[in-house]
C-alpha cells in the first residue's frame, strides 16, 4: 500500500503540472490578446479623434486670420490706402504654410498680390480661376475650397470685402495642403510615440501576474519529484525472510521503503 501510494503520488506529480501549465498558458495568451485588442482600439480612436481635432484647429486658425486681415483691408479700402493693405499682407505672409495673399475685384482680376513683396509684377495680368471665383461670389462669408495649381495641392480661403455696405473686392489666402498635412502627421507621430511608451507598462502586469505562478508550480513539482526519487534511493531490498516462491513473483526492480522493512 505504501509503495502504491508513493507510485500514485509520483505519477500524479508528473502529470498535474503539465495540465496546469497549459491552462495558465492559454489564460495568459487570452489576456494578452484581450489587452492587445483594447490597446489597438484605444489607439485607433485616439488617432482619429486627435487628427480631427488638429484639422479643425487648423481650419479655425486660418479662418480667424482671414477675417482679421479682411477687417484691416476693409478699413484701408475706405481710406483708399493701398500702402496699408500692402503692409497688412506683408505681416500675414509669414504665417507657416501660407503661399499667397491676394485681393481681387468681383471679376477675379488681381488688385493686390503678395508676389509684389518678392519683386514679381506679372500678377497684374493674371486673375483668380473662374472655378474658384463663382462659389466665392455666391457666398457672403468665409469659404474654404481645394484645388491644384502648378502641380501643388492648395487650400483656398475667400472672404468678400464690403465698403459702405457694398461688396467691392474679395480677399484670398492660399495654403499649401501638403505642408498642413505634414504638420498634422508630425503631431500624430509624437502622440504615437508617447502611446507606445505607455503600452509596455499597461500590458506587463498581465505577464507578471501569470508567469510567476507557473514558475512556482514548476518548482514545487520538481521538489516533489526529487522527494520521490530520494525515497526510492533510500529504500532497502525485499526482506530475506520471505519464501523463494513469493520473492520470485516480485519484480527484481521493485523495492520497499525503509519504513516498511522489519528487522
Amino acid at each position: 500500500m505504501a509503495y502504491t501510494s508513493i507510485y500514485c503520488g509520483f505519477g500524479f506529480g508528473r502529470s498535474l503540472p503539465f495540465h496546469i501549465m497549459r491552462l495558465r498558458t492559454r489564460f495568459t495568451l487570452a489576456n494578452f490578446v484581450l489587452v492587445l485588442a483594447v490597446l489597438s482600439a484605444t489607439g485607433g480612436l485616439q488617432y482619429v479623434a486627435e487628427r480631427r481635432q488638429l484639422t479643425s484647429e487648423q481650419e479655425s486658425n486660418q479662418e480667424t486670420a482671414l477675417r482679421a486681415l479682411g477687417k484691416s483691408c476693409e478699413e484701408a479700402m475706405i481710406d483708399k490706402n493701398d500702402l496699408a493693405i500692402l503692409n497688412y499682407i506683408k505681416a500675414f505672409i509669414s504665417t507657416p504654410g501660407l503661399c499667397r495673399i491676394a485681393l481681387t475685384d468681383l471679376n477675379g482680376k488681381f488688385l493686390m498680390h503678395s508676389d509684389v513683396l518678392r519683386g514679381k509684377m506679372d500678377w497684374r495680368n493674371r486673375g483668380i480661376s473662374p472655378l474658384m471665383l463663382k462659389p466665392a461670389l455666391r457666398n457672403a462669408n468665409a469659404l474654404r475650397q481645394q484645388g491644384t495649381e502648378s502641380g501643388r495641392r492648395l487650400i483656398y480661403w475667400s472672404l468678400p470685402l464690403q465698403v459702405h455696405n457694398k461688396r467691392r473686392a474679395i480677399l484670398w489666402t492660399d495654403y499649401d495642403s501638403q505642408f498642413l498635412s505634414d504638420v498634422v502627421w508630425s503631431s500624430l507621430a509624437h502622440s504615437a510615440q508617447r502611446f507606445l511608451i505607455v503600452v509596455p507598462f499597461i500590458s506587463s502586469p498581465t505577464a507578471r501576474a501569470s508567469f510567476p505562478e507557473e514558475s512556482s508550480t514548476t518548482e514545487s513539482c520538481s521538489r516533489g519529484r526529487m522527494s520521490c526519487a530520494s525515497l526510492r534511493e533510500t529504500s532497502t531490498p525485499w526482506p530475506r525472510g520471505l519464501p523463494r516462491s513469493m520473492s520470485s513473483r516480485i519484480n527484481s526492480s521493485t523495492t520497499l521503503p525503509t519504513i516498511c522493512a522489519r528487522p
